[in-house]
């Protein structure tokens, strides 16, 4: 439970060892008796030398469970402090207050349990696919794309072409050349032919010249 009170009374009890705050509702009159015992474990308490920790007429939070202490009902608080901003106590008031109207309406105290409302996005009725069945569905219903790659020629068959090629470039190129030239390379072939011969001529006439004088 949480509560406010304001303080008017506080005592140590030996046989429970703890302190018994008597508390008060701030919003009761003066002729409306509305108390409440609170016990709280104060581990700095003193016995010997008793202080109070909250003066008398300070307004306090607790929190903690309900019990019975001498008959009454009690509380047993987990906390204890001081309220010193207004505006927290107002607060405080009005949740008092809308509490009191839900109980009101609910006296069975359970809180009502959300339901899931009806969406109209179609997207929030489908069900629910890990990551990887998502990629797998998208995988297969994607159209299967089929690659035409064209047959590589065959290395002989390439070099062979650009030999050819090369060849007829050649061939095409040096015709003219040979066609011009023609009767020059025709010239000198037979003047060197003729010169053989007469160097061939002229080397036999020398032997015999020598063979002769040798046999004179």
């Amino acid at each position: 439970v949480l509560c406010v009170g304001r303080v008017d009374s506080c005592r140590f009890v030996r046989s429970i060892g703890q302190l018994e705050y008597v508390v008060s509702d701030p919003s009761a009159g003066e002729s409306v008796e509305n108390k409440i015992s609170i016990l709280y474990t104060d581990e700095f308490y003193d016995v010997l030398r008793p202080t109070e920790k909250f003066s008398r007429g300070a307004l306090v939070l607790i929190a903690g469970k309900l019990l019975r202490f001498k008959g009454h009902v009690a509380i047993q608080a987990y906390s204890i402090r001081e309220i010193l901003c207004q505006e927290e106590y107002e607060c405080l008031q009005m949740e008092a207050f809308l509490a009191l109207q839900y109980h009101t309406k609910n006296p069975s105290g359970q809180t009502p349990s959300r339901r899931p409302s009806a969406s109209s996005d179609p997207r929030r009725s489908l069900p629910s696919v890990s990551p990887v069945t998502s990629v797998a569905v998208k995988r297969v219903a994607s159209p299967a794309v089929v690659c035409s790659s064209t047959p590589k020629r065959p290395v002989a068959s390439v070099r062979s072409s650009s030999t050819s090629s090369l060849v007829s470039g050649q061939s095409g190129g040096s015709s003219a050349n040979i066609e011009k030239f023609g009767s020059k390379i025709a010239t000198h072939a037979v003047s060197g032919e003729n010169t053989s011969i007469n160097e061939t001529g002229s080397q036999d006439s020398f032997e015999d010249s020598v063979f002769l004088k040798t046999g004179n």
